[in-house]
Order: structure tokens, then C-alpha cells, then sequence
């Protein structure tokens, strides 16, 4: 299995609190925006960086207003060639406008020599910390089977390491060398090696590096000086709870399923780590994010609600009965860095249900983009997570779509506006007062056309076993979207109901949802589906 995570520019700052105040994490309130669509799938081609989104995206601002973003391109390099480029760049004008075409920037290494085959197989940017003029990239490398040189990429299985690189411009960058390796990891199935996919984060006067172990998925954790070159010598593994001894290609301490997705909570100065494989004690269902101590970046709270849902982790190609949502990332919304206070922009692959890509290359693969909001109130929250039901029309085909995901594929060539920013948010686990579960289905009718099936977002009681997924008649299961009460909570609520279209006349000739009894004139209610939480 294949997990790499790229992550971006972090601030200087380390860990340190600029409001004098503790993250108290049952405190907060976070709330997820619409889903948009920042890079299309793409048809494979000779270009190298056809597939320019099998990873973390990540950004640098190297000059006011210019902005570039790297992504990993899937491609192996099978045959040694020395143009293979895993790490891919695409030029912006601001941190959310990432829609150019991707050049290669950094190549896999050789396997033919003992110093770069480390990353033959593929050298993915994961993350990039300036100390004065120089750019330092950190970058996820695998090399052949359980061995790291003399034979091409055969993936899989690989083995999993880390190298760096420096750059003046973040466009040519040069190898340093391999700083972190575990050669005595590995999975149980022989399909992965090592250790990797380390993000960075300055805290406290050392980088931290956020990896991932091989053998069970745990977090591991490394740290060098801000003051070093970041070589390989520098590192030192956290090996035992507060105990920094071990050495850059030694075995590490198991920290816990949090993910190796890193980034700074500016306000309180803590770590947040994001994790998406499914499965383990005290994990959550879907999109996970947890919080380190204000003085120890070692130790991790979990938020007990995902961040997103997710039915299954079906890697890399999701499937008929699941999305897939793959490579989280928190970046600044204003300058793209790792370091943000007040809300980030959640980036991710996501593959949809295989039953709904329609005529997309790629499986669908599409790099996403949302605001996440997080404040501490006054209070413990609960609900905590919030994700907001959009409503998009697309005036081409004369369909409205709610949903809490990106539009469909189908959408993009004849356009598409969002019609209604949110209408109410779903809660990610089920309230104890009462719950209908969401679900969003696709008709399998070619109605109300084959190009642009209708998409039909709709409602059953938490814990009934209801036929087809939840969905009606001639309707495919898509993703469980999330939860409404079953009854109302007064002000802190909005109904939801389930509208119908009346006529092409009226600008819709598909299903949506509205907080409208009467569906604002544009169709007729079906019925409520239940009471979203209002803000």
C-alpha cells in the first residue's frame, strides 16, 4: 500500500501560544465548509505529470502574491530513467487558485547507485521549511522490495524512507542524502517497508518530523535542531515516552494512531495531526484530528468526532460502495503555510463512489479543497464537527445537487454555481438524543439523463436496517453523508427537507434539499429528513 503525504512552508515560530491561553479540545467548535473542486483528474498521457494527485498538496508563497503547490505524481519509475519526476508543481496566484497545468520539479534516484536508490521508486515532497534564504524540502522516498539498490521499482512491495533537499527558489532542487530510515519495519503482508511519509513542523527550537510506521501505522517521531542543516546526523527518534536517543536509521517509539499529516493550531501553539486509514482502538469513523500538549508535542488528544465521514478507507481507487478521501492536509488560508490561526483550508485526494465517476479518467482522482473553522468557546461542545450541505446549480443542465461533497465530474464542462452556501450542517457521529442517518444515492435510471443522473440526498432512523443503503427505488448508494436530529433543538436548528422538482420551468429538473417547507419555489417537499445544526 502506498501512503504518502506532502506537506507545505512552515513558519518560523515555533510552538509557542501568542494568546497566552491552553487548548482545551472539548472546547472547540469546528465547522466544515462546501467542497470545492481544485484539480481535475486528468487523462493519462506521456506527460510526467499526468497524474499529479497521489499525495498531500502543499504550497510556499515565494514572493507576495505568487504561490506554488506541489503534488506527487503516481508514476513509478520502472526502467532507472533519470526523468522520472515523482514531485510535481503547479504556479497560483493565491493559496485556493492552484488550476495550472503541473511541471516535474524533483525526479526519483537512480537505483544504480547506493547514495539515490533509496528514492528510486519515487521522491515525493512531503514538506519545506526556509531558514534564511534556503528552502529545506523533506521528501517521502521508496526504493525496491526490502532492498535499496541495484534493481528497478517493482511496487509492491517497497521500502520506505526520507531524504532532503534544498532549493533558493522552490522550483530546482537538490538531493542531500537520506535522513531517516527504519530497516527493520515492515507490514504483515510483506507489501511495505520502513518508515515514512513524515511531515514537518518547527516546535520549541527543533523540527519535528511526523512519520508513519510500516509494521503497524502508528505515528513515530523524529527531531533535529532549527539551528542544523537538517542532515542526517541531526535526527534523533523518540524511542520511549520524553526519551530522545535513537538514531536516524534506528527502530522508534509507537506513539498511537494519529496520522502523520502535521501542522501548527497558531493560536495555542499546539501540534494538530490528521489521520484517514480507518480502524483501531479509540479511532474515529472517518477524517481524524487530534491535538498535542501546549508544551509537549509527543502526547495527542483526539477529537471524538470525525472531521469527515468516510464508510471505508478503500485505497487508491475507492469503490462501488465507498469514496475514497486520501492525503489530508491543513494549510494557512493566507499564505499557504503550515501555521494557522482560526481556520485552515483542508486539502485532500478524493476518488468518488465508483458507481458515480461517470466518464472520468483517473477514477475521479481530484484534488479538494474547504475551509475548516475551529474556535474555542466558553463551553465543552457536543456536537463538536459540523459539515455543511451544500447546494450547487448548474444552469447547462438545469440541475440543482446538495450534497456535502464535490460536485460530480459531469459537472465541470457545462459549469456550475454554488446556489446556497450551506443549509444547515450535519453532525459526523450520531446525537443521544435521536438521529436520522444521511445518505446521498445516484439514480440508476439514467434519469433524468445518463450524462447527469439525478442525485438524491435523503434520510433514515439511526439504527434501522433499511433496503438499498437507505436509497430509494433505481438508486445506487453513494457515501453516508452524516447525522440530523430527529426532532427539533429550537433555535440551534434548521429543518431539512427533501424536495422534489416540478418542472424544467422552475430551473430544476433534479432532487435537492432546502430549509423551505415550500423548496423556495424551485420544487415541492417530499418530506423532512430531519434538523441540521444551524451554525
Amino acid at each position: 500500500m502506498r501512503i504518502r503525504t506532502v506537506f507545505g512552508l512552515l513558519a518560523l515560530v515555533a510552538g509557542a501560544s501568542t494568546l497566552g491561553a491552553q487548548l482545551q479540545p472539548t472546547y472547540l467548535k469546528i465547522r466544515v465548509e462546501k467542497a470545492d473542486r481544485i484539480i481535475e483528474p486528468a487523462t493519462p498521457s506521456s506527460s510526467n505529470c499526468y497524474d499529479g494527485k497521489d499525495n498531500v498538496f502543499t504550497e510556499i508563497e515565494p514572493s507576495s502574491g505568487v504561490f506554488y503547490g506541489y503534488t506527487g505524481n503516481g508514476y513509478k519509475n520502472s526502467t532507472g530513467a533519470s526523468n522520472d519526476y515523482s514531485t510535481c508543481m503547479i504556479q497560483g496566484n493565491q493559496v485556493y487558485n492552484m488550476g495550472a497545468a503541473p511541471t516535474g520539479v524533483i525526479a526519483s534516484g537512480s537505483p544504480n547507485s547506493p547514495t539515490t536508490a533509496f528514492s528510486s521508486c519515487g521522491y515525493w515532497l512531503n514538506g519545506v521549511y526556509k531558514s534564511g534564504s534556503t528552502y529545506y524540502g523533506f521528501a517521502h522516498a521508496e526504493a525496491y522490495g526490502n532492498s535499496t539498490y541495484g534493481k528497478v521499482c517493482d511496487y509492491p512491495p517497497t521500502t520506505k524512507s526520507m531524504g532532503l533537499l534544498t532549493s533558493t527558489d522552490g522550483v530546482n532542487w537538490t538531493p542531500q542524502g537520506q535522513i531517516i530510515a527504519n530497516p527493520s519495519a515492515g507490514d504483515s503482508s510483506g507489501s511495505e517497508y520502513g518508515e515514512g511519509d513524515c511531515t514537518p513542523v518547527p516546535f520549541n527550537g527543533y523540527l519535528y518530523l511526523y512519520c508513519r510506521r510500516t509494521q503497524d501505522t502508528q505515528t513515530s517521531i523524529a527531531r533535529a535542531p532549527l539551528t542544523s542543516n537538517f542532515s542526517q546526523s541531526n535526527w534523533q527518534k523518540l524511542t520511549a515516552p520524553e526519551t530522545w536517543g535513537g538514531s536516524w536509521d534506528s527502530n522508534d517509539y509507537a506513539v498511537g494512531l494519529y496520522g502523520s499529516s502535521s501542522s501548527i493550531f497558531g493560536n495555542y501553539g499546539n501540534v494538530m495531526l490528521l489521520r484517514v486509514e480507518l480502524g483501531g482502538t479509540g479511532t474515529v469513523q472517518g477524517m481524524q484530528m487530534s491535538f498535542s500538549g501546549a508544551t509537549d508535542p509527543t502526547t495527542f488528544t483526539r477529537i471524538p468526532e470525525p472531521l469527515i465521514y468516510e464508510d471505508a478507507y478503500d485505497f487508491p481507487y475507492a469503490s462501488t460502495t465507498s469514496d475514497l478521501i486520501a492525503y489530508p492536509s491543513a494549510l494557512s488560508g493566507t499564505d499557504g503555510s503550515r501555521t494557522w490561526n482560526g481556520y485552515f483550508i483542508l486539502t485532500y485526494d478524493w476518488v468518488p463512489n465508483q458507481s458515480d465517476a461517470e466518464s472520468a479518467p483517473d477514477h475521479g482522482r481530484t484534488i479538494v479543497m474547504r475551509n475548516v473553522s475551529v474556535s474555542q468557546e466558553s463551553s465543552p461542545q457536543s456536537p463538536q464537527v459540523g459539515v455543511a450541505i451544500s447546494r450547487w446549480y448548474s444552469a447547462g443542465i438545469g440541475q440543482r445537487i446538495s450534497t456535502v461533497e464535490a460536485v460530480p465530474y459531469g459537472w465541470v464542462s457545462p459549469g456550475y454555481v454554488l446556489d446556497t452556501n450551506d443549509t444547515g450542517y450535519l453532525m459526523t457521529t450520531p446525537p443521544s438524543s435521536g438521529s436520522n442517518t444521511v445518505v446521498e444515492c445516484v439514480s440508476t435510471a439514467s434519469w433524468p439523463s445518463a450524462a447527469n443522473p439525478d442525485h438524491l440526498m435523503t434520510s433514515y432512523a439511526t439504527g434501522s436496517d433499511p433496503s438499498n443503503s437507505g436509497c430509494d427505488d433505481d438508486y445506487a448508494f453513494l457515501r453516508t453523508s452524516g447525522y440530523l436530529y430527529s426532532a427539533s433543538q429550537g433555535s440551534s436548528t434548521v429543518p431539512v427537507y427533501r424536495c422534489k422538482p416540478n418542472s424544467p420551468s422552475t430551473g430544476s429538473t433534479t432532487h435537492f434539499v432546502s430549509n423551505d417547507s415550500s423548496c423556495e419555489g424551485y420544487g415541492t417537499e417530499e418530506r423532512l429528513l430531519g434538523y441540521a445544526l444551524a451554525n
